[in-house]
């Protein structure tokens, strides 16, 4: 009975003992994937994106059509992008075009646009705009010329509170818009 109970015990030790064994190397296989994830998107290369807010304004660059008295909101990007630089595009790009959705027939349309500063043709955004680092502007164009700009520099502050980034940059683009029907 004691020898019956001795190999009981120590087949359930085996047991614990494989069980250990196996949620120890899946845990460490989980940890190394999801790092070796993490590292990859923290570094992988911007798309590629050519287009310049002084493109042709034909250009078709968003989701709205471009129209001579326009304000653009431009995300400007240049080498590795970081996890709050992904979602400083990802708000500025889904968020500000809603703003549209509840005005009707506004004199100046809103469009979004992004640049790289990587790119040969777009090098000269650097200085114009005085960008030391990934930026997003509200470019206001009248009768299809760049006339004024904002640099939205808080919003690397507000990139864990999607609600507080959309409002900060809404409040901007609604205020700008309400010149060009002002007539300034």
């Amino acid at each position: 009975m004691l020898a019956e109970r001795w190999k009981l015990s120590n087949l359930a030790e085996m047991k614990l003992k494989h069980i250990r064994f196996v949620l120890r190397w899946g845990l460490l296989l989980y940890v190394a994937v999801a790092g070796g994830y993490l590292a990859w998107s923290e570094v992988s290369p911007n798309p590629a994106v050519t287009h310049s807010p002084e493109a042709s304004p034909e250009s078709s660059r968003t989701a709205v059509k471009l129209a001579p008295n326009r304000l653009e909101v431009t995300y400007f990007t240049f080498g590795k992008r970081c996890s709050a630089c992904r979602l400083i595009e990802k708000y500025t790009r889904a968020r500000p075009l809603t703003v549209l959705s509840k005005r009707s027939e506004p004199r100046g349309s809103l469009a979004f646009a992004m640049v790289n500063c990587d790119e040969e043709g777009n090098k000269h955004f650097l200085e114009k705009f005085s960008l030391s680092s990934k930026s997003v502007l509200i470019l206001k164009y009248e009768n299809g010329e760049l006339v004024d700009w904002e640099n939205m520099t808080h919003v690397w502050t507000l990139t864990n509170n999607e609600e507080d980034f959309l409002l900060y940059i809404r409040d901007m683009v609604r205020m700008m818009l309400e010149e060009f029907e002002g007539g300034e």
